[in-house]
């Protein structure tokens, strides 16, 4: 039911795959990372693009003028809710395609068989992308690919204390505007976002693709930088 989902996600991350490919190779860990983090900045661009026009009129406006009216709509929890469930339905997709790219498949919505076995021979500091710290739903474990748990770990362990302490950052920047604008986030709400999305790295380095931890950095500091820039157009003293 979701494959409506699944394969435009796919088609993207094939391009991309194609397209960094032709610079560092189909089969190396660079590729495979840039190819997510492009995926999720053009994701974040396309849910940026409503109120782009209004940032820019703003931006020629005197400070006096400006107004966070804008931004409100994406930060209330029912104006807000069409970004937040594409973004769920983005992070889905991506998850499925990326658990999809096991050893044994033929093949993986738009991913050939190759395309497979380049994905499992790819790897970052020894971390192969295709091992499983937890090996479950068919994923193989890290002995599998001719590496060890602790080399995985080695690399895998900073990049999952960045990605949670990002994830955290960004939660807690998140909040501050919506006080900021007069928004009064929900207490519990921000409780739990602050306590529950840190702990997704950790989940994916246990039992999801770890290149999945680059999806979480990458989407991180798109947030924080969102944060930023409507903090700077909407000043402080207009708020």
């Amino acid at each position: 039911m979701l494959n409506i989902i699944y394969y435009p996600v796919s088609i993207f991350l094939w391009f991309w795959w194609r397209f960094f490919g032709l610079f560092f190779g189909v089969s190396t860990g660079v590729t495979w990372i840039a190819s997510i983090v492009s995926v999720t900045l053009v994701l974040r661009v396309i849910l940026y693009w409503p109120f782009r026009r209004r940032i820019r009129s703003l931006q020629r406006r005197p400070a006096s003028a400006r107004s966070p009216e804008p931004f409100i709509w994406t930060l209330r929890p029912l104006g807000g809710w069409p970004i937040f469930v594409i973004q769920v339905l983005f992070f889905v997709g991506i998850h499925q395609v990326l658990q999809g790219m096991q050893a044994y498949k033929i093949e993986n919505y738009v991913f050939s068989r190759s395309a497979i076995i380049f994905y499992n021979e790819s790897a970052l500091f020894g971390m192969k992308f295709g091992a499983s710290v937890v090996p479950v739903q068919g994923r193989l474990p890290p002995t599998a690919f001719s590496t060890t748990p602790a080399q995985t770990l080695i690399v895998a362990i900073p990049l999952t204390v960045t990605a949670a302490v990002l994830l955290y950052y960004a939660a807690n920047r998140t909040a501050s505007l919506r006080t900021e604008l007069g928004l009064s986030p929900h207490p519990t709400a921000t409780a739990a976002a602050k306590l529950i999305l840190p702990l997704m790295p950790l989940i994916t380095l246990l039992f999801w693709p770890t290149l999945l931890l680059f999806y979480w950095i990458s989407n991180s500091i798109c947030t924080i930088y969102q944060c930023r820039l409507v903090r700077g157009i909407v000043e402080p003293a207009d708020l």
